[in-house]
């Protein structure tokens, strides 16, 4: 019988394995751009977009609306002063950030958007423009 083991190793692993090699024992990058995850949803008057951003907080985060794409941008600056007498062994907390920007699907009102932001989550409301709501037509009764 034969006594070989065979390991299995994702593609995707050896990847990640070598970008943190090489932004962590380089020193090219203190900061890594990171990506949120995204839901965005229409109701009869408005947009609402909701992203999850841990470790965010609300001053860190500036959220805008150009051209019909809201864009979301956050930045956590690491604040760890480095001193001589602590020797790491291993450091994943440090300075990161995001950008993401939406197309919306309809005209939206910027002016009267809001936003709020619970628990690591933003939630944006953006109410559609009055030229993309349904208007109704009232139906006249024809004189005979």
């Amino acid at each position: 019988m034969n006594d070989r083991r065979i390991t299995v190793v994702r593609p995707s692993q050896i990847f990640d394995t070598f970008l943190d090699e090489f932004f962590n024992t380089s020193g090219l990058s203190t900061m890594m751009s990171t990506s949120i995850d995204v839901d965005m949803y229409e109701t009869d008057g408005s947009i609402v977009v909701k992203a999850k951003a841990p470790g965010y907080k609300e001053e860190d985060v500036k959220l805008t609306i150009e051209d019909n794409v809201l864009t979301l941008e956050g930045k956590i600056e690491e604040t760890d002063e480095k001193t001589d007498d602590k020797k790491y062994h291993l450091k994943e907390m440090r300075s990161e950030s995001f950008v993401r920007s939406i197309s919306l699907p309809v005209k939206v009102n910027a002016e009267n958007a809001e936003a709020s932001f619970d628990n690591g989550v933003i939630t944006i409301t953006m109410p559609k423009s009055e030229e993309v709501k349904p208007k109704t037509i009232a139906i006249k009764t024809a004189k005979k």
